[in-house]
């Protein structure tokens, strides 16, 4: 039988720290911010939207340098996977 299987992919990955992490911020909210920015504009729209889809992937933005423990080829396929970066 012949063995089809790249098992290059399946060299140890770093992937628990990316799995595991949450962000804290802690927001500082003012009362005195004009009306007209009350409900947003189009880029916090935009935050807004990616925001949800990184909630629905129950993935936050890593509070640590990614590239620094990361390969770049990990790094870059971490990027594919989850669309992000360049």
């Amino acid at each position: 039988m012949l063995n089809f299987v790249d098992t290059n992919h399946l060299r140890p990955f770093p992937l628990n720290p990316l799995a595991s992490s949450r962000l804290v911020i802690n927001n500082e909210f003012h009362h005195d911010l004009p009306p007209d920015l009350w409900d947003g504009d189009e880029i916090t729209a935009q935050i807004h939207k990616a925001g949800k889809q990184l909630d629905a992937l129950n993935l936050l933005p890593a509070p640590f340098p990614l590239e620094e423990l990361l390969s770049p080829q990990d790094l870059r396929h971490i990027k594919r996977l989850y669309g992000s970066g360049d």
